[in-house]
C-alpha cells in the first residue's frame, strides 16, 4: 500500500497493490467511513451481513461502524482507498514495514495478535477472522 497523504492530513488516501488472497480480518472503523475504487482485478467483500464480488471499475462504500473484510481475487488487485479520517493511514504506518523497492514484498505470516493490538490503538476493532 502506498499512502498518498500522511496520517496527520486528517484523512486517508492510498493506492493498494494487493496480492491474490490478501485478506484482512473482519474489522470496524469506529470514526471513519471507507471507500474502495477497484482499478484492476477483483475482490470479494463482506460489509455488514452482505457478501458480494467487485471487479475493476466498481466502487464500494463502507460506512463507519460497519463490520467489513475483503479477500483479493486470484489475479490480485489494484485499488484506490479513501477514509474520512486519518486512523487507517496511521494504522498502516504503525503496522507496515516500508518496502525497499516498488514491488510486492514476499508473502509472510501475519501476526493477528499484533495486528489486533495496533488496530485498537488506531480506532479500529478486529471482530472476526478474514474472509475464507
Amino acid at each position: 500500500m502506498t499512502l498518498k497523504a500522511p496520517a496527520d492530513a486528517g484523512w486517508t488516501f492510498l493506492e493498494g497493490e494487493l496480492r491474490a488472497g490478501h485478506a484482512p480480518p473482519l474489522h470496524i472503523h469506529e470514526h471513519e467511513d471507507e471507500a474502495f475504487y477497484l482499478l484492476e482485478g477483483s475482490m470479494r467483500f463482506r460489509c455488514g451481513e452482505d457478501e458480494f464480488d467487485a471487479r475493476a471499475g466498481d466502487f464500494v462504500f463502507v460506512p463507519r461502524g460497519t463490520p467489513h473484510a475483503f479477500r483479493v481475487g486470484p489475479g490480485g488487485a489494484r485499488t484506490l482507498q479513501v477514509a474520512t479520517a486519518g486512523g487507517l493511514a496511521s494504522f498502516i504506518e504503525a503496522a507496515g514495514v516500508p518496502a525497499p523497492r516498488h514491488e510486492l514484498p514476499p508473502t509472510s505470516d501475519v501476526d493477528m495478535e499484533r495486528i489486533s493490538a495496533i488496530a485498537s490503538q488506531h480506532d479500529m476493532v478486529v471482530v472476526g477472522p478474514p474472509l475464507g
